[in-house]
């Protein structure tokens, strides 16, 4: 399973709003080349070869893909794994506490192997499917030029004006928006 990480106050936002489709916009990595356009139909950049009916075609898959389930990567702290069951209590960020499943291999791995051992904060980058509270479905994926302002309906499934300041950064065309909507369960 496929982890995707957001900005913490944006996770609070969908733990929030559990109920609502929302969106998330990743830049396209490498940036189509100049010139080209993306066709809808074919799902693809073209360009269309000067003075010839030939185009050539550049392919970008998403990362993510329609119907796929993802965890939220997010700041974690595993606090003990109950000997003889399955199950292991995991401190958040945001002070919450939940209980997951858990295997005690999948514990020492996460006590031993770690440089920083259990018991201290861990990077949301290194945080293991078992270990998540939140999982979200991928129902739609698509190719668009960024165009700021968004409009009012977008910019409230994105997360709001603070999702704004952080959209005006992005200095490239090309992202894949998807929208997401969260799961119940693993």
């Amino acid at each position: 399973m496929k982890g995707i990480m957001f900005r913490p106050w944006k996770i609070q936002w969908i733990m929030e709003h559990p109920e609502i489709e929302f969106q998330t916009r990743r830049v396209i990595k490498p940036q189509p080349p100049e010139g080209y356009e993306y066709s809808i139909k074919i799902g693809a950049w073209t360009k269309l070869i000067p003075d010839t009916r030939i185009s050539t075609v550049r392919t970008y898959k998403p990362r993510y893909q329609v119907g796929e389930t993802l965890y939220i990567k997010e700041s974690w702290q595993p606090v003990t794994h109950f000997i003889g069951k399955d199950i292991a209590l995991i401190l958040f960020r945001d002070g919450n506490e939940e209980r997951v499943i858990c295997t005690k291999e999948q514990w020492d791995k996460a006590y031993y192997y770690s440089k920083i051992g259990a018991y201290a904060w861990h990077s949301p980058m290194m945080m293991p499917s078992w270990a998540a509270r939140t999982f979200v479905t991928v129902l739609d994926v698509k190719a668009e030029k960024l165009s700021l302002p968004l409009p009012p309906e977008t910019l409230e499934a994105e997360g709001g004006e603070r999702a704004l300041g952080i959209l005006n950064k992005i200095d490239v065309l090309w992202v894949f928006a998807y929208t997401l909507k969260v799961r119940r369960g693993k």
